[in-house]
């Protein structure tokens, strides 16, 4: 009642026995590939008077855990010989995502082997984003680890972690976002005359209102004011004393949308 062969086969692929059939040997093993969920056994026995009482034939719904197949070979005279076949299939190596979407549509120019990508600007209300993904081994595991939750105004970074099911492969889609800042100080003001009058009170960005003193022989006087970042001021200039009794700087933040106002009064200094 001994083995004659043993062939493991998804009727298009054969896999290799481990060790090769013979004499004296009743246990082997087969590795299948990963995405392998079924496969055909069939044992011949040595003597043509010999039969293969169990364990030919189909072995569906295989898993990760490997499972044994017990092949039991009936001689003539009604002895039986029990061989056993451990089945293992292998756990996959893809780390890949299928698809990364943002609020439900997938990212522009999205490629499995592209691992960092930039998103368009978004404005200062904005705290989260809405990033899902897909994977294309379901066995991996998949994770956000950075940078969905609590924005910060500036640049951003998410980070998508995939581990692939067997352990040996990493990857991390990295996707970059800058949040606009909703800051809207000066990081300085200037005014200056000739003579040089003076301004009260001293310059601090969360003042918005200041009154600038002059002498009476000044005919203008000059604005200057800065921002740092990506913000916009208007009003910088020179205006005509004393026509001029109060101007306005208006400073817009790197989000568009959110404006805040400074005010300058001029005063000449009466005689004593």
């Amino acid at each position: 009642s001994s083995l004659a062969s043993l062939t493991v086969s998804n009727g298009t692929d054969i896999y290799p026995i481990t060790p090769q059939v013979s004499d004296g040997v009743k246990n082997y093993s087969v590795t299948i590939p990963h995405d392998v969920t079924s496969v055909n056994i069939s044992a011949i026995p040595k003597s043509s008077y010999a039969n293969v009482a169990s364990g030919n034939g189909l072995v569906d719904n295989i898993g990760f855990t490997p499972i044994n197949r017990n092949i039991v070979i009936k001689a003539e005279d009604t002895t039986t010989s029990t061989y056993v076949l451990t089945i293992n299939r292998e756990k996959s190596n893809n780390a890949d995502l299928s698809t990364i979407e943002l609020d439900g549509t997938e990212l522009s120019g999205f490629d499995k082997d592209i691992l960092e990508y930039n998103l368009t600007a978004v404005d200062s209300t904005v705290t989260s984003l809405n990033l899902t993904y897909n994977k294309v081994n379901q066995y991996a595991n998949a994770s956000i680890v950075a940078g969905t939750n609590n924005l910060i105004d500036g640049d951003n970074t998410v980070i998508i972690r995939v581990v692939s099911q067997d352990g040996s492969v990493t990857k991390e889609y990295k996707i970059h976002v800058r949040r606009k800042s909703s800051d809207t100080t000066l990081s300085g003001l200037t005014i200056t005359s000739n003579p040089q009058g003076t301004y009260t009170p001293t310059f601090n960005k969360l003042t918005k209102e200041y009154v600038y003193k002059y002498d009476r022989s000044v005919s203008s006087v000059v604005i200057n004011a800065t921002v740092d970042g990506n913000k916009v001021v208007t009003g910088n200039g020179t205006y005509s004393i004393p026509d001029t009794k109060e101007i306005t700087l208006e400073v817009t933040a790197e989000d568009e949308n959110i404006k805040e106002s400074y005010k300058i009064k001029f005063e000449q200094i009466l005689e004593s």
